[in-house]
């Protein structure tokens, strides 16, 4: 664990993890928080060396982000599934966390700005979800040469949408990256408690348990389309998984990492040790750059042409 990583974990303990805990998570301070964040968020900067614009992808907002360069849909293309508990977050406010993934992989992204909670309840971040990709697919992109990603509840997204895909029989997408999937909405894996004091981000299992049910409305926690590890994963799409051990999430990754496994897919999983939650996003981090290296890679050797050059 590198110093750059102690300093920030240290960080989170104090100042991050703290707010949270306390931030009661009622409908109309949500509501608030939304509105602040769409009213000031897309005023952020554009990362250095992108391209930024608004767009739509079959009636769903978002952010085309890309580096400064032309592409073909040959070159592959990233649906991005934001986290924030199904209740926060934006394309707007992930500009930043996202890029350096992007600029990794070297392929355009486009992040979605999925309905939340509470006004939103399931399937409606799955449904913009399903139309987004449907919209890749009618923009001309092959399924193989698109990637869906996501992080923390983009994770969980990211998990639903493919076995949404796989149960409307469309074209199978490249691969999947979940960093720090929230796979199980009813919270039951151990590390949701056991790694309460030692995850410097999540607070636990209270918050964890306010957010899943705003979200569910009258939805069982444990349908698989909502708590994507209680699902069958047969034949999916190579999947790569990524989650720090110190994490109240840890069970979540792991679990899926080990049924999908089970179910003969192609699984990349990795556990980092003492990183916080979503930590590849935090570019600063040497860990974080590593993470993202080796998601480029995944996205490489899952592209068409380059699988049939390493066949030959």
């Amino acid at each position: 664990m590198s110093l750059i990583s102690r300093i920030f974990d240290i960080f989170l303990r104090i100042f991050a993890k703290p707010l949270l805990r306390f931030l009661p998570l009622v409908p109309a301070r949500l509501r608030k928080m939304q509105a602040f964040e769409k009213k000031y968020s897309r005023f952020s900067r554009n990362p250095k060396g992108s391209r930024v614009s608004d767009c739509e992808l079959n009636g769903v907002p978002g952010l085309l982000m890309q580096p400064d360069r032309d592409f073909v849909k040959d070159d592959g293309v990233i649906l991005y599934l934001h986290g924030g508990g199904y209740c926060a977050g934006s394309p707007y406010v992930y500009k930043s966390l996202v890029w350096p993934l992007i600029r990794q992989c070297d392929i355009p992204a486009y992040v979605i700005d999925y309905r939340q909670s509470p006004d939103h309840v399931f399937p409606a971040a799955l449904e913009d979800s399903m139309h987004a990709y449907r919209a890749l697919l009618d923009m001309g992109y092959e399924g193989n040469r698109i990637f869906i990603m996501g992080d923390s509840a983009g994770g969980n997204l990211t998990l639903a949408t493919i076995l949404k895909i796989r149960q409307e029989q469309l074209p199978k997408p490249a691969g999947s990256v979940s960093i720090s999937p929230w796979s199980d909405l009813s919270n039951s894996g151990d590390s949701v408690r056991n790694n309460e004091r030692s995850d410097s981000y999540i607070p636990g299992f209270k918050q964890m348990d306010t957010a899943a049910r705003l979200y569910a409305g009258n939805t069982p926690l444990n349908d698989p389309l909502l708590s994507p590890v209680f699902a069958d994963f047969t034949g999916l799409s190579p999947m790569k998984i990524l989650v720090g051990d110190i994490e109240v999430l840890f069970d979540d990754a792991r679990r899926v990492a080990e049924k999908a496994t089970a179910a003969g897919v192609e699984v990349d999983y990795k556990a980092w040790r003492g990183q916080c939650h979503v930590f590849p996003l935090f570019g600063f981090l040497p860990e974080a750059k590593q993470a993202i290296k080796e998601i480029s890679e995944f996205v490489n050797r899952n592209l068409p042409a380059n699988q049939i050059a390493e066949a030959a």
